[in-house]
């Protein structure tokens, strides 16, 4: 039984390392949380990339490629924007974190990632 019980508890840290290392090299913080739908609420947010998007009450969305679109927080972390689902964290100073899998289009992995601060 302890057998058994050492090499679950063993098994268990590696998933949980092997997690952790494969955020770090894709760039995803390790240290964060989940963005919630008041966390976005109001704000516009500029992002590395040079664009920016507005998370307007009641839903409404804009971006600075001049498209509107509905949001809304699906579930902890995880924002619809259109057709499409990102993942949206909060980074402990306040930023944010964006992850989007895209399925090949837009980059070599299909991982899109953007890091953004409130702006004006």
């Amino acid at each position: 039984m302890t057998v058994r019980s050492s090499l679950f508890t063993a098994a268990f840290a590696c998933a949980a390392s092997c997690t952790t290392a494969a955020d770090a090299q894709l760039g995803k913080p390790t240290i964060s949380r989940p963005v919630t739908a008041s966390d976005l609420v109001g704000k516009k947010i500029g992002w590395n990339d040079g664009g920016f998007t507005m998370f307007g009450a009641g839903g409404q969305f804009t971006n600075s490629a001049g498209k509107h679109r509905v949001w809304l927080v699906t579930e902890l972390g995880v924002v619809k924007i259109g057709n499409g689902y990102h993942q949206i964290a909060i980074l402990p100073d306040g930023s944010f974190y964006q992850h989007k899998f895209s399925g090949g289009i837009g980059s070599i992995t299909g991982h899109l990632e953007w890091w953004g601060t409130v702006c004006n």
